[in-house]
């Protein structure tokens, strides 16, 4: 089967806001909820599924502390 036939009836994209970003530590190369929500306004005539946008708010009770060691970025769980 090719996939042009196969026709999807709805769209999840499940990503990280803004805020999720900062505090766990992700690096700007990630797509964030507020990123999506840009991109997709363009594309509004040209998308045939609805699509479920998610974007999941940074934990309250812990965040992630990068630092450097031997050359490499660490993560660590830092509770608040």
């Amino acid at each position: 089967m090719c996939a042009s036939t196969i026709q999807t009836k709805v769209g999840v994209i499940i990503t990280a806001t803004n805020a999720m970003r900062d505090a766990g530590g992700f690096d700007g190369a990630i797509g964030t909820f507020e990123t999506f929500q840009n991109y997709l306004k363009p594309f509004n005539g040209i998308l045939t599924t609805p699509m479920l946008i998610i974007g999941l708010q940074p934990p309250a009770t812990f965040r992630i502390r990068q630092s450097r060691r031997e050359g490499k970025m660490i993560g660590d769980i830092e509770m608040l």
